[in-house]
């Protein structure tokens, strides 16, 4: 079997010939759809989908990736504010543990 259809449209290299009719074709003499293959045409078509459901993913999905770059810079400015305070408080310590010594140099 070198095609799928009977109109040539397959895998074959075969020529469609443009005089000949195919029975499957849908349309009678006149031009116009005949009743019984006027069905198959419009399913062939594609739907015309709405970008809307894109446009939300997309909006969804710079949200959370906004968010999650926040999150983890506020984390890290959390993180290095812990540290100079721990930083400061030894400092403080050091500095109280020399002035509250008896000898004097």
């Amino acid at each position: 079997m070198s095609s799928y259809y009977s109109d040539g449209r397959g895998r074959g290299a075969q020529q469609r010939n443009s005089n000949v009719r195919s029975s499957g074709s849908g349309r009678g003499t006149s031009g116009r759809p005949t009743g019984s293959g006027s069905g198959r045409s419009t399913n062939r078509r594609k739907k015309k989908k709405s970008p809307i459901g894109l446009l939300l993913l997309v909006l969804l999905l710079v949200v959370v990736i906004v968010a999650g770059v926040n999150y983890f810079k506020s984390r890290k400015e959390a993180q290095t504010q812990q540290q100079l305070e721990l930083e400061a408080q030894q400092q403080a310590e050091q500095e109280d543990a020399l002035l509250n010594q008896q000898i004097i140099y």
